[in-house]
């Protein structure tokens, strides 16, 4: 179970890093959400979020899928990180 939280723990910083959510879109996480929450909330890590929404469930900030007052990263986390590559080419 520590090493499930690492992991989120890494993810959170990724995505809020490159603004990304999920590897390839936001909808890669209603997979992991539907086992722990009400998948049809559609809620998404607060890392995903580009505003931060002013309700907070379980003291944490959360985004919903298609929220247009509170939108979510729209890139996925994979395409950040190949875009982020590519400004930076050379550069060391």
């Amino acid at each position: 179970q520590i090493g499930f939280y690492i992991m989120f723990s890494v993810w959170d910083v990724v995505q809020t890093e490159l603004k990304c959510c999920g590897v390839t879109n936001a909808t890669d996480w209603f997979r992991n959400y539907s086992r722990r929450q009400n998948s049809s909330k559609k809620f998404l890590p607060e890392s995903c979020c580009a505003t931060k929404p002013l309700e907070a469930l379980n003291g944490q900030h959360h985004c919903k899928y298609g929220d247009a007052q509170h939108p979510h990263n729209m890139k996925g986390c994979l395409g950040a990180l190949e875009d982020s590559i590519k400004r930076n080419e050379g550069l060391f």
